[in-house]
């Protein structure tokens, strides 16, 4: 099964979730659970030290791309900011 990229499973969970904009843990584990369930294993029934095997394998994707790419989504496109979104480069609410 081909795995969708980390572009379009980042901006999925952003869309199909607004809680997960403001929320960089809850986006996280959406993102990890949506790769996980691509590969075949249920996010629900996995343990701890499994799921942590698996990140630290490589196997999904690094929390500091997932925060990069959602950044980049947000400031492209308005409609995937959440309530806390700032604009990073004048530090300004929309």
């Amino acid at each position: 099964m081909k795995l969708p990229d980390q572009v379009t499973t980042v901006r999925l969970v952003l869309e199909s979730w607004p809680e997960t904009r403001d929320d960089e843990a809850l986006l996280l584990l959406s993102v990890w659970s949506n790769e996980m369930s691509h590969r075949g294993i249920k996010s629900s029934e996995i343990e701890f030290m499994k799921f942590s095997s698996i990140l630290m394998d490589g196997e999904l994707t690094p929390p500091s791309a997932i925060l990069a790419i959602k950044k980049q989504l947000q400031e492209n496109i308005m409609e995937l900011r959440g309530d806390t979104y700032v604009y990073s480069t004048i530090g300004i609410n929309y």
